[in-house]
């Protein structure tokens, strides 16, 4: 019972614990950021109408030649966008350095920068050797346009999806490049930006207000226009009436590509791209951040108690769909709250947690499994052994596994553990007489996967001595119903042969000595017959011998008898007397037989 009453704080405790250390280390952050990506596709919306990308694409550099192009080509482009009204214009280039060789192409691009405003320009934070640098462009420039950070953070997967709002070295941080884009018709965003706040050493890029990306459906895409093109005089002026106007690098080789959870056609992002996917989050209100880390713990650590309330409720039978289906809840709560509230909860500790607490709740039960799987086992052997019938399993080509007790009495021994012993080494079967390989036999049974049944075998066991039994082989089935060898029973019939052997000659026997019993009977009720018949036969003709007897001793005036006839009569008379008596007593032992006989008890005094 103690135990009982501290296993549930215990587990709570565990869990608890757990979920602290797996928040504060981040170790399932590659889980995270999976799950992350997989919710992306269902959360994105199509690329905004708003971004117009014009890209040095191969057709550019083939009409302007090699890369850098002169400044004022990028001059006469800001020339020609400052005739519509753009709402903002971003040149992704680096501009840090004066072209010595044509001083007039940066004033040219000086002058057309102010023509053109607002444009950004990129700042990057690079390391010079061993030191960081900020890498500003020309004063000139600088003080023509609006500065904004270029640089993209890649989480530890490699993969960029987020990038900070503020960015820099020591206490100046520059906006991000679609911020700087953005706060160009909204400045006060500025003032109250979203994002994680981070912490990091001044002497190191320093960075804050940290958003993820939602990015863009991939089956759609920004508009995209030729930098020759446009150039040429083919794209009309009206077209970056009221667009955000992102001017950039996207033929290949030309610049680092930016691998992303989702980009068109599957293939890394260039900065320009990553740019316009910073800035369509801005303009559609939709860049996400992360749960605060007080948060993300307090709702961890209470699906952990309710995965320690589904444990107490649910049967070990229930609990695992229980807890499936509370993970798909959490799942979906991840994603609702993405989508509705722009907060990322990061599910992979409360899902560990929730799935933890199962083995660590349930182990009692795994315990008592494992013991009723060995008390299974066990009563298995003992029911095998019990049975009367031999029981021998063998691999699938006849090799000996295990033998019942009936089946080591057969054999006469048990086959060495150690040794692949062939069944066709012990037995040697006939069956009607032919001769059989009972190995043969049992890969037929597999190959139909059909038990196999014959009666009356004879088996020769070791070449000593035979039997007569009825075999039995089937295919015995592991997992997936895939055959890893066969059952084989032999059912010993010689004993039972010689028992109805024994029977019948005693019911033979028995049938003799009832013909027999018959026969006297029948001889006892003729004799009984015979008797009856003779003593009443015999009475009828006595009864007249001594009443004539009787008459002649009768004393007669007219006719008296001399006394030699008396004497004669008595004679006659005693002889009657004596044979009526003897036939009286047949007729007595007659009754006594057939059970009529009829007794008088009475006192007799023995004494005379």
């Amino acid at each position: 019972m103690a135990k009982r009453r501290f296993e549930k704080p215990l587990l709570i405790s565990i869990l608890a614990l757990s979920t602290v250390l797996l928040t504060v280390s981040d170790a399932l952050w590659r889980v995270d950021r999976w799950i992350y990506d997989l919710q992306l596709p269902l959360l994105a919306s199509p690329a905004s109408p708003e971004i117009i990308i014009i890209e040095v694409d191969q057709k550019s550099l083939a009409d302007f030649g090699r890369w850098p192009w002169p400044r004022d080509i990028h001059a006469r482009l800001l020339e020609f966008l400052a005739r519509s009204k753009p709402r903002a214009i971003a040149l992704d280039f680096i501009f840090s350095e004066a072209d010595k060789s044509h001083p007039e192409a940066d004033a040219h691009l000086a002058q057309a920068l102010t023509l053109a405003r607002p444009v950004v320009l990129p700042v990057v934070v690079e390391y010079n050797g061993q030191t960081l640098v900020e890498t500003l462009p020309l004063p000139d420039y600088a003080k023509h346009a609006a500065l904004g950070h270029a640089n993209v953070d890649l989480d530890k997967d490699g993969i960029s999806r987020s990038i900070l709002l503020q960015a820099g070295l020591g206490d100046r941080l520059w906006p991000a490049m679609p911020l700087a884009i953005y706060a160009q018709q909204h400045p006060e965003f500025l003032q109250a930006l979203p994002g994680l706040r981070t912490e990091t050493p001044r002497d190191s890029l320093h960075g804050d207000f940290r958003v993820w990306l939602p990015f863009f459906d991939p089956s759609s895409d920004f508009a995209r226009l030729s930098y020759s093109e446009v150039l040429s005089g083919k794209v009309p002026a009206r077209v970056f009436d009221g667009k955000y106007v992102l001017v950039g690098l996207t033929a290949s080789g030309l610049e680092r590509e930016l691998p992303a959870p989702l980009a068109v056609g599957g293939r890394p992002m260039t900065g320009v791209e990553f740019i316009a996917a910073g800035l369509d989050g801005l303009l559609k209100q939709t860049l996400w951040q992360p749960l605060p880390g007080i948060w993300q713990f307090w709702a961890s650590l209470a699906i952990a108690g309710c995965s320690v309330w589904l444990s107490t409720r649910f049967s070990p039978r229930w609990l695992p769909p229980a807890i499936l289906a509370l993970s798909v809840t959490i799942l979906c709560g991840s994603w609702l709250l993405l989508r509705l509230s722009h907060y990322w909860f990061a599910p992979s500790v409360a899902l560990f947690v929730l799935w933890f607490s199962y083995p660590l709740r349930s182990w009692r039960h795994f315990e008592k499994l494992i013991q009723s799987l060995f008390a299974e086992r066990k009563r298995a052997f003992v029911t095998l052994n019990a049975i009367a019938d031999g029981v021998i399993t063998t691999t699938p080509d006849g090799v000996i596994d295990y033998m019942n007790a009936a089946a080591i009495d057969i054999v006469g021994h048990r086959p060495p553990s150690s040794s692949s012993l062939n069944i066709d080494r012990i037995f040697t079967l006939e069956i009607r007489d032919k001769p059989f390989a009972i190995a043969d036999l049992i890969r037929q049974s597999i190959a139909e996967n059909a038990p196999l049944k014959y009666s009356h075998c004879r088996l020769t066991v070791s070449g000593q001595h035979q039997i007569t039994a009825n075999l039995g082989i089937a295919p015995l089935l592991a997992g997936r119903g895939v055959a890893s060898g066969a059952v084989i029973s032999i059912n010993d019939i010689g004993e039972r042969m010689l028992m109805a052997k024994m029977l019948l000659q005693k019911t033979e026997e028995q049938a003799v000595m009832r013909e027999l019993i018959n026969r006297a009977e029948q001889m006892s009720l003729a004799k009984s017959q015979f008797l009856s018949q003779m003593s009443h036969e015999l009475r009828t003709p006595l009864n007249a011998v001594i009443g004539f007897a009787q008459l002649l001793q009768m004393d007669d005036p007219e006719h008296p008898l001399d006394p030699y006839h008396l004497d004669s009569v008595q004679e006659i008379l005693k002889a009657g007397q004596h044979l009526l008596g003897l036939i009286n007593e047949l007729l007595d032992l007659a009754k006594i037989e057939s059970g009529k006989i009829a007794m008088n008890i009475q006192s007799v005094a023995l004494a005379i």
